[in-house]
Parts: C-alpha cells; structure tokens; sequence
C-alpha cells in the first residue's frame, strides 16, 4: 500500500481480533522502535479497559487480555533476539524495511506449532527485494502458493486521503519517489534517489580553459565527515574534484581560493552553521555564495541534480568514492510527510552535496545576477 493508507491501523485490528476471538500469542515485528511505538498505540487507543487484564510498556511492550491471550510488540534489529515461543500469527510492519533472515530463519519456524498466519504489511522496496517475492507469491496461480494473497493499494485511491495533497507532494517528489512511496510500485532502483549513474560517468578531469568560467560547489567538513570542491565547466563536466579532511579551516579555505581562482569560478558554499564565518571570510577574496540549507532547499537542491542526471546534462569522471555516495544517497518519509534526503547510515553525502552545489548555479545562471533576492536559501 502506499503511504497513508491506514494499513497500520488495519493490521492493528487484525492482531487484536485474532487474539479476543481465538486466543493464542501474537507478535507485531517492526523494522524500528517508532514502527513498533506505532503500533502499540494505535492498540492502546483503541482497546476497552475491561478487555485487558495488564499490559507492560517496556522493551518489548506486550498485552495481556482478559481470555489469556498476548500481543507482543518487538523490534527485528537484531533477528536472533525474536527466537521464542510459538506464535499463533503475526503482522511484520514495513516488511521490506526488514531482512529476509529475519522471517525465513526466526518467525517463519515460530508459526509451525499452531500452524499461525502471517501478515506483511509495507510500501514497497525494489523489485529484487524479498519483500516483492512475497507479493508475487500471492499473485501466483500455482498451486505452491495457494495459502498466499496479495494486495495493492495506491495513495491516490484512498478516499479519505486530501487530493490536493496527493496532487502537492507529487509535485515536489521525483517520478520514482512518488511511484513508489504513493503509487506503490515496485521499482528497479528502489530507495536510490539518483537514477543512470553509470550513464553519468566519462571523460576525465581537465584543466582550465582561457576565458571560460566555471561554477564550482563546496560542502564544508562538520565532524567526521569532509569538506569537498566540485567544478564544473559550462557543459556540466566535473573537471576539478577534492575531497579532504582534519586539515585546519585555515588551509582547507587556502585550497577553495586556489581552485575557485585557477578554474575562474563563481563558488556556491553551504553557509550553514560553520559555514556561515567561512563565507564572510571567502567573499572578501573570491566570488562566492551561500547556500543556507533547510529542509526545503535540500530538497530542491538534491531534486536539480537527480533530474540534471535523468538527463544527462551533467557527467564526471569515474571517481569511486562520488559514485558510491550517489548510489547510497537515499531518503526517508517523516510521519508528517517530509522527505528527507540523507546519505544510507555509514555512508558519507559530502560528494553529492558539493556536486549538487556546482550544479545548482549551472541551472540557474539566471537567478545568480539578480542580487538582493533570495532564491532556495540562496541569500546575496
């Protein structure tokens, strides 16, 4: 289903009904604590005090009723920790957020005593994903997977659902993003936020060329992460990349005045927190912006480069570490519908920050002359 639908809500009721009507230990299995949280709260608040004889908020959460009957609440982080009792059914929550070990090694045995059911509910996740597995299993007409059933449901049939805010977020998502997180469909580069990498990559890096500007973007280091230079020429070709860490702001602002200077380029710097005395330092000897970043601008700037590389108007040399953090850069829906661009946990996004920052004043050159507007947290 895609994202509003209520299949929490639902699968809520299905484990609560099981467990008032038939009896038995149920388990609801969520790829986090906040899907788990969810959960049980959903349960709490829908429940009569006389159905329950006691209930334990701690890790996990479980409810006793009144007919002996359980309902626990756990999280799949770590697989082993779900070896226990036999189940007689249980709903896995954002199923594709949660490894395939997890079912066919731990829970799938756990149903066999009392020959229980299993729910998954979720959006989808890629098509080579387990997840999808099972849903074609339900689709099957062979007679293997005649016990399986699957459902689809898009955001956009809903009826309780705002159209206009369906018709809002499609507006600021990718196609794919909305595909899938509204749509519900399975996809063959699920997750990722930039698709035709491989597409995106040839050539080398080149010096500079008399009298031809540049445009060059900066994410500066904070913490563990990098500071790295990206320099694109007017075709949209990465022709100066740098990527370094704990080296003194000293030096690190040295090596932007050197390449912003050798390549002629205009700098578009992230000004945000650290950044900010940087930029009031740089502007004083080079031409150079900054980008204040909120939620929104991030969107849009990470949105400017995924479709510069549907295009394929942008392209750069085969630089392993850039190449990985496009491939791992990922997103995520808040429960009030935000989306969040990020780098996959363990993986750094300096690279397509900067790369992002170069190309953002590629596309809008026009904006760039106007000064006293401020356009995407762009302020000069």
């Amino acid at each position: 289903m895609g994202r509003r639908w209520g299949k929490t809500t639902f699968a809520v009721h299905e484990l609560a009904e099981a467990a008032l009507e038939k009896g038995g230990v149920y388990w609801w299995v969520g790829p986090d604590y906040e899907s788990v949280d969810k959960g049980w709260w959903i349960l709490m608040s829908a429940l009569p005090e006389e159905l329950i004889r006691k209930q334990r908020g701690g890790k996990p959460k479980v409810i006793e009723f009144e007919n002996g009957s359980r309902i626990y609440f756990r999280t799949a982080s770590n697989p082993n920790s779900l070896r226990g009792e036999g189940l007689s059914g249980l709903v896995m929550d954002e199923a594709a957020q949660i490894g395939s070990e997890a079912w066919d090694y731990v829970l799938k045995p756990s149903l066999v005593d009392h020959k229980g059911w299993a729910l998954f509910i979720g959006t989808p996740y890629g098509r080579q994903s387990w997840f999808n597995e099972l849903y074609r299993h339900g689709l099957s007409e062979d007679e293997e997977w005649s016990d399986w059933e699957s459902f689809h449901a898009p955001s956009t049939e809903n009826p309780f659902l705002d159209k206009n805010e369906i018709n809002q977020m499609k507006k600021q998502l990718s196609d794919d993003v909305f595909r899938q997180e509204f749509e519900a469909e399975f996809l063959e580069d699920a997750g990722g936020v930039f698709r035709k990498i491989s597409e995106c990559v040839m050539g080398d890096y080149e010096p500079p060329e008399f009298g031809k500007k540049c445009v060059m973007g900066v994410d500066l280091a904070k913490h563990e992460d990098y500071t790295v230079i990206s320099v694109l020429n007017h075709s949209g070709h990465l022709v100066y990349w740098d990527r370094f860490n704990q080296i003194d702001y000293t030096f690190q602002k040295a090596r932007i005045i050197s390449a912003a200077r050798r390549y002629d380029a205009q700098v578009l710097i992230d000004a945000t927190g650290v950044g900010d005395p940087i930029f009031d330092d740089l502007r004083h000897m080079i031409r150079v912006l900054p980008y204040r970043f909120t939620n929104k601008s991030k969107q849009e700037l990470i949105m400017n480069l995924s479709l510069g590389m549907d295009k394929r108007v942008i392209t750069f040399p085969h630089e392993t570490q850039l190449i990985t953090e496009l491939e791992k850069f990922g997103y995520q829906i808040s429960k009030h519908g935000n989306i969040i661009y990020a780098g996959t946990a363990g993986f750094h996004d300096d690279c397509v920050i900067s790369l992002a920052l170069a190309f953002w004043q590629l596309q809008h050159r026009w904006s760039i002359k106007h000064k006293g507007s401020e356009v995407a947290g762009i302020i000069y």
